[in-house]
């Protein structure tokens, strides 16, 4: 089965990263939007666009990481909920300024806090703020993945409620997942039905460290067997910085007989 990959772009080796993607056939997911002395900056975020937009290159199927640091929607406080719309507005702003197809946010869960009162506050509030985001900007999707929780029963919920929005979906972080007490592919079956983009890099299954595809123990013909499996086809972000490891990741992936 073809895959679909995409790399994080950095301004310092954009060149090279360019001729890379080109080469395999990826794209990009633009990362460094996420860092709050970038967003803040309006003159750094207009000369980031720039270089990107003006590169030879089709832009139409690449994506964004939206914030994070500090941005919990589904917070019970109303000034945390309100800080974060803004924030992450921001996000889907400077995504539709790159011509981007699709932003990824977090599901800010508080990982252990399994209480009826939080959990149902949670779904309440963050569902009422992906639906404000799909609104605002119906020609892009918007993405919730699965960060530290240890199961995918709460993110399954959350897209069953959303199932009437045609631009909101899941993304399965592969990486996350196998770092939690749930066995892999009851993550990959919960999440199938609702999978729209993927992460995936390599790791000692103790720590999320974002290592080259190869230099960790992640069995990936068993993940795509499990892909194939529950026929998850979306396009894959190989989540590791540098151009050197992604290249070597991405080689390494084009290898595997699956």
């Amino acid at each position: 089965m073809d895959r679909q990959w995409l790399i994080n772009p950095r301004l310092g080796s954009i060149d090279e990263q360019a001729a890379l993607a080109e080469r395999y056939g990826a794209r990009f997911e633009f990362h460094e939007f996420y860092f709050p002395q970038i967003y803040e900056d309006e003159d750094a975020v207009r000369t980031r666009i720039e270089r990107y937009n003006a590169l030879d290159r089709e832009h139409g199927h690449d994506t964004l990481h939206g914030v994070f640091f500090s941005v919990d929607p589904g917070s019970m406080d109303t000034v945390v909920r309100e800080h974060s719309q803004k924030l992450m507005m921001r996000s889907m702003e400077i995504a539709s300024a790159l011509s981007c197809r699709g932003v990824v946010f977090h599901s800010a869960l508080i990982t252990g806090l399994n209480t009826p009162v939080y959990l149902n506050e949670w779904i309440d509030s963050y569902s009422a703020m992906m639906r404000k985001l799909c609104e605002a900007y119906p020609h892009m999707s918007v993405w919730t993945e699965n960060t530290t929780e240890q199961e995918p029963d709460n993110l399954v919920k959350l897209a069953e409620l959303m199932k009437d929005v045609p631009n909101f979906g899941l993304c399965l972080d592969y990486g996350h997942a196998l770092l939690t007490t749930t066995p892999i592919e009851v993550w990959v079956k919960a999440m199938a039905p609702y999978v729209c983009h993927m992460h995936m890099n390599d790791n000692d299954l103790k720590s999320d460290l974002h290592q080259a595809p190869g230099d960790g123990k992640v069995d990936y013909k068993e993940c795509f067997r499990l892909l194939e499996k529950y026929d998850i086809n979306t396009p894959i972000l190989l989540e590791i910085e540098g151009l050197e490891r992604q290249e070597r990741g991405l080689r390494y992936l084009s290898s595997l007989k699956i």
